[in-house]
């Protein structure tokens, strides 16, 4: 458990890489992250680099998904509501 994040891990894999010019794969190191907060809504965020890519560290792509439990009156398949958003920085 992370103070300041809840709790954390560090993930390392090969992704494939489908570009003409480059490595046909990376290693790829990941932070992922998750708390809960106010009204059981559930979030994690997540924050990627790809370490053999040329520049691969001047780049990261940030997720947070924010996972909340679905109003008593909608009706969804699962009974939550997820929102997703996706940001590359560099």
């Amino acid at each position: 458990r992370h103070r300041h994040h809840g709790h954390a891990r560090d993930l390392t894999f090969i992704a494939p890489v489908n570009a003409s010019i480059g490595p046909k794969q990376t290693n790829c190191h990941q932070t992922q992250s998750y708390h809960v907060c106010r009204g059981g809504v559930l979030v994690v965020d997540t924050s990627q680099v790809q370490t053999d890519i040329p520049y691969g560290d001047y780049f990261r792509v940030e997720t947070r998904w924010e996972i909340a439990p679905a109003p008593p009156y909608r009706r969804r398949l699962d009974g939550c509501v997820v929102n997703r958003c996706t940001v590359w920085i560099g």
